[in-house]
């Protein structure tokens, strides 16, 4: 990372379509939400681990729906 540790607008982070919705400011917060609840879909683990290239920047986009 840059060095940066917050985002510039509040996110909402929902590992699953059951879990519930956290709001987070913080870039570790988010990462230790997904990391903990990405533990055996390694694809999607990966990705939240590689979160700060730009390959996966739109995961933290604010204006996304997150299920599509």
């Amino acid at each position: 990372m840059s060095g940066l540790s917050r985002f510039e607008r509040p996110v909402v982070v929902q590992v699953s379509a059951r879990s519930s919705e956290r709001i987070v400011v913080d870039v570790n917060d988010a990462a230790a939400i997904l990391l903990r609840g990405l533990q055996r879909q390694t694809l999607k683990r990966k990705v939240a681990m590689d979160a700060d290239s730009d390959e996966a920047a739109p995961l933290f986009r604010h204006d996304c729906a997150p299920w599509g």
